[in-house]
């Protein structure tokens, strides 16, 4: 889930928060900063560039905030605060993609235990359907009864459609949900067993 924008932007608002806390508190520390100016100097044309025309500047700078303390603890805490605003817009930013990443799951293990229940489903009123048929044709069963056995039919095949089209839209929203943007791996022992076990939890 590490993938995804929503969840790098709030890290990384996080992030910067807490180093916006190391700033203010620098404030309580002397700054102490160097400058220095290289040039030169001369009326002459011939003389530009002698060592009599080159000339150099240097400059020391202190800066501290001896009698801003009070401000500068304020600041601190200004800063402590909007950190704490960050880390909690962080963790409801990864509840919810957490939670998105469930039902996403959730919708893609229903949907596909309900697409293989109703082609079983599909199978047997086949199987009932051929059933009635030949017993219309021995004269022993109604139209009524294989127009009956059609719809049952055609009922369960449409249902068994949606159903995998349920199941690979929830496919698309796992993998948005997780972030996308990675390659499949081979999909090895370990990893087919843990996926059975999620699937159980899921069904469970």
């Amino acid at each position: 889930m590490r993938r995804r924008p929503d969840v790098i932007a709030a890290e990384r608002t996080l992030a910067a928060s807490n180093a916006r806390i190391g700033v203010a508190v620098s404030e309580f520390y002397p700054k102490i900063s160097l400058g220095g100016l290289l040039g030169t100097a001369t009326t002459a044309a011939g003389g530009l560039f002698t060592g009599n025309a080159t000339q150099a500047n240097g400059a020391l700078g202190l800066r501290w905030r001896l009698f801003d303390f009070g401000r500068v603890d304020a600041e601190i805490k200004a800063a402590k605060g909007r950190n704490t605003e960050a880390l909690a817009a962080y963790r409801l930013t990864v509840l919810g993609a957490s939670q998105d990443v469930e039902d996403a799951f959730s919708i893609l293990v229903q949907q596909e235990a309900r697409a293989a229940t109703l082609a079983q489903g599909e199978t047997s009123l086949t199987r009932a359907r051929s059933a009635s048929f030949a017993a219309y044709k021995a004269g022993v069963a109604s139209l009524i009864e294989v127009i009956d056995a059609d719809r049952r039919l055609l009922e369960t095949r449409d249902g068994a459609i949606q159903a995998r089209a349920a199941a690979s839209r929830g496919a698309v929203a796992s993998f948005r949900a997780l972030g996308g943007g990675w390659d499949p791996v081979p999909v090895t022992n370990e990893a087919m067993f843990s996926i059975r076990s999620l699937r159980k939890c899921f069904e469970d």
